[in-house]
């Protein structure tokens, strides 16, 4: 027999960890827009599980872009992927690197910037006045998008709690109307104003060792008025098998 679950929305701004680095239970729910202070989540209080990460999506009529800063503790995973959806061609250039000294990851989200640099890849992620601000730069490629923030716009940010040692906070900020340009071998292309959006997956906690992951996000405009499908089937807490 179905039921309904009730999750408590958030609606102060509070800490995912306790002092000793336990889940916080008055940070479990969901918010309208990011209330969840993640410093906790730093390798302090326990190391080899940490997982940080801001991922963007980028989708034009002629182009996807994504870009990826993470810090797994052990290792920083960084990646640069351009798609042409024209010509079917696949532009990606990524870097691994020991430990996280390449990659600068804000406590909480919106507080500082995210960077990754490394030898063959440089990305920056800003907030600027009216949205975010994103650059990237690799061998044949590059990129300086600004995902504009709408007045009033909100985002869907949730605490999935595993259990006590194993939780994790994720934004998924949908239809964020992307202006600017991208660059593939020389050739430059402005995203077009109306027909472009950029997705935000932000990332901060300590995940078991085994996951299965699935979930996307498409936005677009119906009706003159902006429309997103939401995640779908999005962190399965009893999956054993699979690893993201």
């Amino acid at each position: 027999m179905s039921r309904t679950i009730v999750e408590r929305e958030i609606t102060e701004s509070v800490s995912l960890c306790l002092p000793d680095g336990r889940l916080n239970p008055a940070a479990v729910g969901w918010s309208r827009r990011p209330l969840h202070d993640t410093a906790g989540i730093d390798g302090r209080s326990s190391w080899g599980r940490n997982k940080r990460w801001e991922y963007w999506g980028v989708t034009t009529p002629t182009h996807i872009v994504t870009l990826t800063v993470s810090s797994l503790d052990y290792a920083a995973v960084h990646n640069i992927l351009i798609y042409d959806r024209v010509s079917g061609t696949t532009m990606e250039r990524g870097a691994v690197a020991p430990l996280g000294s390449s990659a600068t990851l804000p406590a909480s989200l919106g507080t500082s910037s995210a960077r990754a640099r490394t030898r063959s890849l440089t990305i920056d992620i800003d907030e600027v006045p009216g949205g975010t601000r994103l650059r990237g730069r690799a061998a044949g490629v590059a990129f300086d998008i600004t995902a504009v923030r709408p007045a009033g716009h909100e985002a869907l940010a949730v605490v999935v709690p595993w259990s006590q040692s194993r939780f994790q906070f994720t934004v998924k900020d949908v239809a964020r109307p992307a202006e600017g340009w991208v660059e593939v071998q020389g050739d430059r292309f402005e995203l077009p104003a109306g027909d472009s959006w950029a997705v935000l997956d932000h990332g901060r906690g300590r995940w078991p060792y085994k996951m299965t992951w699935n979930w996307g996000a498409a936005s677009g405009i119906v009706d003159g008025r902006n429309r997103f499908d939401r995640e779908r089937g999005a962190h399965r807490r009893n999956a054993p098998q699979g690893q993201r």
